[in-house]
């Protein structure tokens, strides 16, 4: 009787406990991303729809300007060789074909502590809500089909959220001035000397894409032992990197945990930083065998605070012509 009153007891409290949380068990999704210097600088793609990733097959633009409401930052196509100078002249018209472009040191966009710094630095005084230009004059050049081509550019000022600046050759024949409009449903407006006009259709909007994979500049000191390309800067080279969206730009690493083990559970309680960009995260190069490997260990968290995403990279090879691929595992928690 006493064993059947403790029996009927347990089965009482148990009906008073609701079991454990459960989630099904996320599927994992695979894509490829592939990239080459020249014809596809960067991949950019939805997490949530994969299918719907996007190539830049455009790389011929030289300057590309953020779109951001208080964002002015200038940055360059160091992937296609463009370089900067500032002359520190303020007359346009004094730079010109006699300008010894030969002694120029050149500077390339660099990574910092605040993420991608452009080598333009801070062309005005942005305390005001409209930049007041210094109106340096730079030189910017890019590999030509015979030689290094060289322009010269001044931003004057900035304007109901335009860029407003003029550029040109050295010897005078040419000499425009243009205003560039922001348009923040995209990161950047691109500008090509080559064409003289807006690029189009580099990058897809911002409500399109979460992370886009592309080439990022930095000093081979702060990257040693990771894979790079040489650039016309000895101490500068050229790395794999990721950047990432604002509406999806709270990340973390981790290595304990399988792709395959992880969960929403897992994902929400690890520590997360803000980033704008990362460097060859997936990527190492082994000396032995003289390749770059990926580490399948180690798992991207990405989150807005409400989506978690989970992403490993499981391949990596080289072809003939360039192009960089890599596999892509991403499991939405």
């Amino acid at each position: 009787m006493r064993i059947y009153i403790y029996i009927s007891l347990l089965l009482l409290l148990s009906a008073c406990f609701e079991p454990d949380e459960m989630l099904p068990k996320s599927k994992i999704n695979t894509t490829t991303v592939r990239l080459n210097t020249s014809r596809n600088q960067a991949a950019y793609l939805s997490l949530s729809e994969l299918s719907r990733s996007y190539d830049s097959t455009g790389s011929d633009w030289h300057l590309r300007f953020e779109n951001e409401t208080n964002g002015w930052g200038i940055f360059l196509n160091t992937l296609s060789r463009v370089a900067i100078h500032n002359t520190k002249s303020t007359y346009f018209d004094s730079v010109n074909e006699y300008y010894d472009v030969q002694q120029v040191e050149w500077q390339f966009d660099i990574s910092t502590s605040d993420g991608l710094t452009p080598a333009i630095g801070e062309w005005g005084d942005f305390s005001f809500t409209n930049p007041k230009s210094f109106k340096n004059v730079y030189l910017v050049s890019w590999p030509g089909e015979l030689s290094r081509q060289v322009y010269k550019l001044q931003i004057l000022d900035a304007k109901n959220g335009s860029y407003h600046f003029r550029y040109g050759t050295l010897d005078g024949s040419l000499d425009k001035t243009i205003w560039l409009p922001k348009d923040e449903q995209y990161r950047f407006g691109y500008f090509s000397f080559k064409s003289n006009e807006i690029s189009k259709a580099i990058e897809p909007k911002k409500s399109r894409w979460d992370v886009c994979f592309t080439f990022l500049s930095d000093s081979l000191s702060k990257r040693e032992n990771l894979p790079y390309l040489p650039t016309l800067e000895a101490e500068i080279g050229l790395y794999q990197g990721i950047l990432l969206n604002e509406q999806l730009n709270q990340v973390a690493i981790d290595t304990l945990v399988s792709l395959e083990d992880t969960d929403f559970f897992y994902a929400k309680n690890l520590p997360y930083n803000k980033q704008k960009e990362l460097y060859s995260l997936f990527y190492t190069y082994n000396k032995d065998s003289r390749k770059i490997e990926v580490n399948t260990k180690l798992i991207l968290y990405l989150t807005d605070g409400s989506r978690y995403f989970a992403i490993r990279a499981s391949n990596f090879t080289q072809s003939q012509d360039g192009t960089f691929i890599t596999e892509l595992n991403v499991k939405q928690l």
